[in-house]
């Protein structure tokens, strides 16, 4: 079992919100962005709303506090955000790191976008600790701006390593060493409760697809029914798809109804691609993801 860790008090984040509503109000005064998206007060959940600031007076809703928890780049591909012309977005050091994955992909181009970054302690959960993936953050400011907001960033530089907690690493070892039939029903078990909601498609910046692969009916590639061979079917391909691209935001797993494990899945396959190729996803854009190229040199032993 991980080692427990003594509980840090929360960041005091006042100053750094009231610096993101002078600095989106003047962004959108000057007309340097079209929208900027960011967060607003806890709603009814505790955890911060998206909030889509269109003209300086939107600028007062932003705010920047210990439950901004969602990735705000999943709204980089969004037609609605995008039509408003050059988007500013707020971003914590794990989302630059999804900014940086739908650069690569050519989502989004890097002069679309202004990002601002803001210094982040760690985001609290329901029971005000501080999150698993927060414990292991590498990127607390973040390495990608174009403005910055916080303290405590002088000469701060990331320093790449897989954000996967103690706990969460712990946990990983833990269902590996598993016999293989127990490890099958552990797994089965976690499978058994998905109802195919989606929600992890819906929050995850890198599911982006015009149509996708579960909504094909002709060939139908994945069966629709939330019973055991249409769930391993999405829930697979989802992994294989996510392969050297996911940056372990943990919001698939953060928004899952059932409360499936999907962050052991994408951490652990994380680990294979930096094991195999030596490659982290989300630290720079002109490096592509190793799956998504090809190089002569790449091994060939899975071929049969």
């Amino acid at each position: 079992e991980a080692p427990e860790e003594k509980e840090l008090e929360p960041p005091d984040y006042s100053s750094s919100s009231d610096a993101l509503k002078d600095l989106a109000r003047d962004l959108l005064e000057k007309g340097e962005v079209g929208i900027v998206v960011g967060y607003g007060a806890p709603g009814t959940s505790g955890v911060a709303s998206p909030v889509f600031a269109v003209n300086p007076e939107g600028a007062c809703s932003l705010s920047f506090n210990g439950r901004c928890l969602n990735d705000l780049s999943v709204y980089l591909t969004n037609d609605l955000v995008r039509r408003h012309g050059r988007i500013g977005i707020v971003a914590k050091g794990c989302d630059v790191k999804s900014i940086v994955g739908l650069i690569q992909e050519s989502q989004i181009g890097r002069d679309e976008i202004r990002i601002i970054g803001v210094v982040c302690g760690g985001m609290r959960g329901d029971d005000g600790k501080i999150l698993e993936k927060c414990k292991a953050c590498d990127v607390k400011v973040p390495h990608l701006y174009d403005y910055l907001i916080g303290e405590g960033h002088e000469g701060a530089e990331a320093m790449p390593r897989l954000a996967i907690s103690e706990r969460t690493m712990a946990e990983i070892d833990h269902v590996s060493s598993m016999p293989l039939e127990e490890k099958w029903m552990w797994w089965q078990e976690q499978f058994s409760r998905c109802i195919k909601c989606y929600a992890c498609r819906a929050v995850c910046p890198f599911c982006y697809c015009d149509r996708c692969i579960v909504d094909r009916t002709r060939p139908q590639w994945i069966p629709p029914g939330a019973h055991g061979k249409g769930v391993l079917s999405w829930i697979v391909v989802k992994a294989f798809h996510l392969a050297g691209r996911c940056t372990l935001c943990g919001e698939c797993s953060r928004v899952c109804p059932a409360g499936i494990r999907l962050d052991l899945i994408y951490a652990k396959v994380a680990m294979e691609v930096q094991k195999v190729y030596g490659y982290m996803a989300g630290y720079r854009f002109d490096v592509p993801p190793p799956l998504l190229t090809f190089r002569r040199e790449d091994e060939e032993d899975f071929i049969r």
